[in-house]
């Protein structure tokens, strides 16, 4: 966890993704919060669910909105592990802004946002199920119930990761991760190429926690980018007999350019460092 010395008024006025950006995750840590999560989990999303859907755009503005209110919920789980980790962990690791920014933060304030914001794609989803020729407002207050139940249940996994030991979390971090990823399957199909990329995406993020966990330590040099886009190959060759052959292929080669794409740099790397058995000095431990 990166240290940071800023303090902020007590009377800031809360807004989504604060603590996120400048607290949990921050650029130090990597790319900034918001580019991150907009280049390697929402585009993610957009791929794989929007190219060949019947409404691409009001697809893709409907899983936006729905992402952001998703993820302005999970910012809770996130002040609710620093705060939980400051009071009863032998071994504190918060930033040092940590205390103003916790002060500053409001779960009721993330609630009424994530609802205002959730219900706008419950709105969008409805006008994809009439096939955007009406806007049936029973429709969008149903949608918006079952929204409603993907982030208590997103809340309530993240209340009892947060409070189980470390080892025990490793398990609990992957249901979380479905419900990140998988949240859109519930409102607009999933192509077979968009479920592989939502299989890697989940394994992309599940693999380095698994191995920081077990090893108490980040792992840095760990290509997960690389990961990913194998796992995707993988997935994809696997569904191939279950979808169409030229939406399979063309979804596929679009997702997987981008992928290609995006672990470029762990690709040249891992070529790089590939060497005959003879010369590996990989050496066990005991």
């Amino acid at each position: 966890m990166s240290m940071q010395s800023d303090a902020l008024p007590a009377t800031v006025t809360f807004l989504p993704f604060r603590y996120a950006s400048k607290c949990k995750r921050n650029k130090q840590n990597g790319l900034p919060f918001v580019l991150d999560n907009v280049l390697d989990d929402l585009l993610i999303l957009l791929l794989a669910f929007v190219p060949f859907s019947a409404h691409p755009l009001l697809t893709g503005l409907a899983i936006a909105a729905f992402h952001t209110s998703l993820w302005i919920i999970y910012e809770a789980g996130y002040v609710e592990n620093d705060r939980i980790s400051a009071r009863a962990e032998k071994q504190v690791k918060v930033a040092a802004n940590f205390h103003a920014m916790s002060d500053a933060y409001s779960e009721k304030a993330a609630w009424i946002w994530a609802a205002v914001v959730g219900y706008l794609g419950a709105c969008l989803t409805a006008l994809i199920w009439s096939g955007d020729t009406s806007f049936d407002i029973e429709t969008s207050l149903w949608i918006a119930a079952v929204w409603a139940v993907v982030l208590i249940a997103l809340r309530a996994t993240y209340v009892l990761y947060n409070r189980v030991d470390k080892m025990t979390r490793v398990m609990l971090y992957l249901p979380l991760q479905l419900i990140k990823y998988g949240f859109p399957a519930l409102f607009v199909a999933l192509p077979a190429a968009g479920a592989a990329a939502i299989g890697a995406q989940i394994i992309r993020r599940w693999m380095p926690y698994i191995i920081y966990r077990f090893s108490n330590k980040k792992p840095e040099k760990f290509p997960a980018r690389l990961i990913r886009l194998v796992t995707f190959v993988s997935l994809w060759v696997l569904l191939l007999p279950s979808a169409p052959l030229v939406q399979h292929l063309l979804l596929g080669a679009l997702i997987g350019g981008w992928l290609l794409v995006r672990s470029a740099t762990q690709i040249r790397l891992s070529v790089s460092n590939a060497q005959p058995v003879s010369k590996d000095s990989w050496v066990h431990r005991k």
